[in-house]
């Protein structure tokens, strides 16, 4: 005797697709894994800026490219606003902004090439999450990592404008890293009101 059908199942073999049986709320088939059942990450993008939690997000790419044999490309943006802003402060530290941009990424770069980790580097001047996204879809990028501040919202931790729109409109899993604890507990008690 045939199972009784469901609504929206046309029988056995009938399902969507027409490759097995699918019954009202069975989930759809997942798709063929991959060897050993994980997604590949091939290639990770990594955006960073001077940030602590950037530099916590840099380890930890690193540490999964090595794990995973993966590329690793490492991202500066220079919003458009702050080159104005860069030469007033290069008058007053001497040192421009997209020089001190060049020596992060040297720095990161050389933290990959001691992991063993394929690394390449790329400054560029634009609207960070636009930039962030576009070089995720052209490389193409299998995963985005990038370090979520640590400044608090009202009752929760605050994400970014850029860090949310980069997770709102990524093709790809993006990966936030939060700061050192460290850190973050300081810079709670900096933005705490107290009565």
């Amino acid at each position: 005797m045939d199972p009784p059908t469901t609504p929206g199942d046309h029988g056995p073999g009938t399902g969507t697709g027409g490759t097995g049986t699918r019954r009202g709320t069975d989930p759809p088939p997942s798709p063929a894994p991959n060897q050993g059942g994980d997604t590949i990450i091939r290639r990770i993008l990594l955006a960073v800026d001077d940030s602590e939690a950037a530099l916590a997000a840099a380890h930890t790419a690193i540490e999964i490219a090595a794990a995973t044999g993966a590329e690793l490309q490492v991202l500066h943006v220079l919003v458009n606003s702050e080159i104005t802003a860069a030469l007033r402060a290069a008058a007053c530290t001497g040192i421009p902004r997209p020089t001190a941009a060049e020596s992060l990424l040297t720095h990161v770069a050389r933290l990959a090439s001691d992991a063993g980790v394929p690394v390449r580097t790329e400054h560029v001047t634009g609207e960070p999450a636009r930039c962030v996204l576009d070089h995720a879809r052209s490389w193409p990028a299998d995963l985005v990592v990038l370090g979520r501040t640590s400044h608090l919202g009202p009752g929760e931790p605050y994400i970014g404008h850029h860090s949310q729109r980069i997770l709102e409109f990524a093709e790809i899993p993006v990966l936030t890293v939060p700061p050192p604890a460290a850190s973050t507990a300081a810079e709670s008690s900096r933005h705490r009101v107290t009565p």
